[in-house]
């Protein structure tokens, strides 16, 4: 053979092998790419699911997912070891994409527990077993950069799924079942490339080693190194030491993002989603930096970054939520101002005259005490304008208002449930009345206080069943009746302002009129019109405009009776809130956004730097080619067990106490791992 001849196949066979290795990264990372899109599904949609949830149940969800994600790391690690990775990673991709369907498909809180355990068994297949699967093809001295890049997968898959989750409940009618329908479909595609086109080594495909391709010597002596002697190994222990102290704050951050986002500035949920999208963007700047700082600054030396970008992440969890409660204030102080200004020019009304002083009043006092502000907003509610454009920017006004009362309820820290504390006043207040445990209002209130989210449709109608019963009875109880007709009228205006579909309220009302309409002779002939509309997914659509011109045709053929009169201002309001819906302007960034904005984009890039070294490139370097999944699961398997905390800890942490001690504990934590 010539030595033309030689060079030939030299060059075709390295073709060959740059080609494969492009292959398995591409492969590698778009399977944990996929991974992360159904796991960040429940942490986007949190706040729109409308099943019965409150903050604990929803970290107890979280919990069950994380306890199986750390079982699987230890487990899927060693066995990708024995088996190789392509066999595992198609039997996890296989079992997430079934949980991801049946989560969608699920509508009880307990369900939601269950599958979560299975779904975070086989998300725990990904890691661990795609390390090791592209340790077969880069070397040492290359895997700091290749592997910075590769970890940005999970930074661009909560980048990506975020937004996806809250566009596929956009897409379908605000339907959250969708953010999990969605993902599954795109893991389902990622399973098929895997199955036909992805393979464990060189050796698989007629390939050398990596090592004979660039002529170095191999990491591991023996051909097998047991599980046991992985973990033995001093730097596996304190890795995976320091990453048990530094997982929880990531996951916190993955779980909870987009819900403290909603919760600290009173945005809605796309808004939000949007805004915490800077901690994952900020993630893939951070893995690639390290990767390239660790091969090239410090020569392939993994420690110096990893303990400088912990000691710069603990300052900056530190000041969090501080910094962001105190520019929210301000912010909300300002837009008070400029509703108020606002307000002076719409109507020369006493009671609009007499509100919007008070609000200036309370501007000047440099406090907005979240009471005083609840009722301004609730006075302003009573002002009838004539102009469309007038009520529109009235009823804007009034949202902003109580927005800006929950904001300021949640920064001093009192987020107890107000609900339940005073629904149980109401029950001691029946006891007094002489209604005894087995009254039937009694029994229905006692169930309403066992719901686990009080802020949420269930309880509304739970509200409604007690109040039909209060008034059907002979108890003198009008005291009572109108304190639950306040709180289900608060909670309304609180699922209202969230961005909730607008048109609940509105259907409980119909469903009472239809009720009515049915036992009066001269009305029955709208009572099917009425119950479609209270049927009706969305007030916005063609086909409801439809019913409600239809309804009032019939309601022209009655006489003015008061249900008559009640049905039409019922359904004046209605039209005048699908106008109000489509009216009201995009939300914009102000400098609460924008703080929060920053500070989740440093905590992401030194969060995400530090995550990808310590349970990438060094476990990998550390546990060698042949034992690299016992090592990368083991580390990850450490961080996992501790980040159990970020799903019920944070989720007890919010409801009883406050975001505060919560970001003080992961910033003490990260400053022992550095």
């Amino acid at each position: 053979m010539t030595s033309t001849q030689d060079q030939q196949q030299i060059v075709q066979k390295s073709a060959k092998y740059e080609s494969w290795r492009r292959r398995i990264f591409a492969l590698t990372w778009l399977t944990y790419f996929g991974f992360y899109l159904t796991r960040k599904a429940f942490a986007a949609s949190k706040s729109s699911i409308d099943l019965d949830m409150d903050e604990t149940m929803m970290g107890w969800i979280d919990s069950a997912y994380l306890a199986a994600y750390a079982v699987g790391q230890f487990v899927w690690g060693a066995t990708a070891d024995k088996i190789g990775p392509r066999r595992v990673i198609l039997i996890g991709l296989g079992l997430s994409i079934a949980a991801c369907l049946a989560m969608g498909a699920s509508s009880m809180a307990i369900a939601f527990l269950v599958i979560n355990l299975i779904q975070g068994l086989a998300q725990s297949s990904g890691w661990a077993p795609l390390t090791k699967n592209l340790s077969s093809w880069y070397s040492r001295k290359e895997r700091g950069t290749v592997l910075g890049w590769w970890t940005t997968n999970y930074a661009v898959g909560g980048l990506v799924a975020t937004p996806l989750a809250a566009a596929s409940m956009a897409w379908f009618g605000g339907n959250w079942r969708f953010a999990f329908y969605i993902p599954a479909l795109c893991l389902f595609g990622i399973f098929l490339l895997i199955y036909f086109f992805q393979r464990n080594k060189p050796h698989d495909v007629g390939l050398p080693s990596i090592e004979e391709y660039h002529g170095e010597e191999k990491e591991a002596e023996s051909e097998k190194i047991s599980w046991l002697e992985i973990i033995k190994l001093p730097m596996i222990g304190l890795l995976g030491l320091s990453y048990f102290l530094l997982k929880p704050t990531r996951y916190a951050i993955l779980l909870w993002g987009p819900y403290y986002v909603a919760k600290k500035l009173q945005t809605g949920v796309m808004f939000s989603t949007t805004i915490s999208i800077s901690f994952e963007l900020a993630g893939i700047l951070g893995s690639i930096l390290a990767g390239i700082l660790s091969d090239k600054v410090f020569k392939a030396k993994r420690m110096p970054f990893i303990v400088i970008a912990l000691f710069l992440l603990s300052s900056v969890l530190f000041f969090f939520d501080g910094f962001v409660t105190r520019t929210t204030k301000q912010v909300n102080l300002n837009s008070a101002a400029e509703i108020a200004t606002n307000l002076q020019g719409l109507s020369t009304q006493e009671t609009l005259k007499n509100s919007t002083n008070d609000l200036l009043a309370l501007i000047d006092s440099g406090k907005l005490d979240s009471n005083s502000l609840k009722l301004i907003a609730k006075k302003l509610s009573t002002v009838e304008l004539a102009g469309i454009d007038e009520r529109i920017q009235l009823k804007q006004a009034i949202v902003e208002l109580r927005k800006i009362s929950r904001s300021q309820l949640l920064a001093s820290g009192n987020i107890a449930d107000v609900y339940r504390s005073r629904l149980s006043e109401i029950v001691a207040e029946m006891k007094e009345l002489n209604f005894t445990e087995n009254h039937p209002a009694v029994i229905n209130m006692q169930a309403t206080l066992k719901l686990k989210k009080l802020e949420s449709k269930n309880c509304v109608i739970m509200l409604d069943k007690t109040q039909t019963i209060l008034v059907s009875g002979s108890q003198d109880s009008n005291d009572i009746q109108s304190s639950l007709l306040e709180i289900r009228n608060d909670i309304l205006q609180y699922l209202e302002d969230r961005g909730d579909d607008i048109s609940f309220a509105f259907q409980t009302e119909l469903q009472k009129l239809a009720a009515q309409a049915q036992n009066d002779e001269q009305l029955k002939t709208i009572h099917e019109p009425l119950l479609v509309l209270h049927a009706a997914p969305s007030l916005v659509s063609d086909e409801i405009q439809d019913q409600l011109k239809q309804a009032q045709k019939q309601l022209t053929k009655l006489p003015q009776s008061q249900l008559n009169l009640k049905l039409s201002k019922l359904l004046q309001d209605i039209q005048f809130n699908i106008l109000f819906k489509k009216s009201v302007p995009a939300e914009k960034m102000t400098s609460a956004s924008w703080v929060m904005v920053i500070c989740l984009f440093l905590i992401g890039f030194f969060l995400f730097g530090a995550d990808s070294q310590i349970s990438g490139v060094a476990a990998v370097d550390f546990g060698h080619q042949k034992g690299a999944s016992s090592a990368t699961g083991f580390i990850n398997g450490c961080g996992s067990v501790s980040a159990i905390f970020g799903g019920i800890g944070v989720g007890y942490i919010a409801q009883n106490y406050n975001w505060s001690i919560l970001f003080n504990v992961f910033a003490t934590m990260t400053l022992i791992a550095a």
